[in-house]
């Protein structure tokens, strides 16, 4: 494998990142921002910071990996535009000067991604992201020889309908759990803390990578954000909420 060079960002949620990986040495530089929709303002200046510390070329990345959601309509939409204008830029300036353009884009689930804030000691774990409208968004994975893996679709739900569809035994996490974990408790469910609640942009980066490896690639002018349902916008224009 190539040794490759990674960018990764992060926008799903109230804490946002970006982070920067070289493939041989592991994770080389990880911003983390502070907490709130700061996202549209520290992006663009901590990719710039990123870069220059690193003494990287925009020209030498080899990918960038982008969380598409669930989450935030707005947060994902400024992570998603950003990464399809740096790969769209990157590109096109390597065919200015005559290099092939290298730089890939893959689409990362932020449920996913906060799977890796775990270690591998749950049978069964369930992310739940705070959906807004009374719902979460989640998924259900099982531990499949020290690797979680993913054993239902990604889902916007009530958090009654998904009690039902948990296992017995189930690690539970994420900000969803704040507003809804009363619902929650009992089945011998555990819960997880505010510090596993998030996603990262070192996983949104690693797993982008993995991915990248096993022959993923997104095309730039299709990827979109993963809702999962419709916007908020086009819910109150068919009147499912006020």
């Amino acid at each position: 494998m190539q040794h490759m060079k990674v960018i990764g960002i992060e926008t799903s949620n109230i804490i946002g990142g970006v982070a920067f990986i070289d493939s041989d040495k592991g994770k080389a530089k990880e911003f983390t921002f502070k907490r709130g929709m700061v996202h549209g303002k520290l992006l663009a200046p901590s990719i710039d910071k990123g870069m220059r510390e690193l003494k990287w070329k925009f020209s030498d990345i080899d990918l960038i990996s982008v969380d598409i959601g669930p989450g935030s309509y707005t947060g994902l939409r400024v992570g998603v535009v950003t990464a399809k204008a740096l790969v769209y830029t990157i590109n096109e300036l390597n065919k200015e000067k005559g290099k092939k353009p290298k730089t890939a884009l893959i689409g990362v689930s932020s449920l996913d991604a906060m799977v890796k804030n775990l270690q591998t000691k749950y049978d069964f774990i369930c992310p739940v992201i705070d959906a807004r409208w009374k719902q979460v968004y989640t998924a259900i994975y099982k531990n499949v020889k020290g690797s979680y893996k993913r054993i239902s679709d990604y889902l916007p739900i009530l958090p009654e309908e998904l009690v039902k569809k948990l296992p017995e035994s189930v690690f539970m996490f994420g900000d969803g759990l704040s507003r809804y974990k009363d619902i929650f408790i009992g089945k011998g469910l555990a819960f997880g803390g505010e510090n596993v609640w998030f996603p990262r942009a070192k996983y949104i980066a690693q797993l982008g990578l993995n991915m990248f490896k096993e022959g993923k690639r997104d095309d730039p002018l299709k990827l979109v954000p993963s809702y999962l349902r419709a916007t908020e916008a086009e819910m109150k224009r068919k009147g499912e909420i006020k």
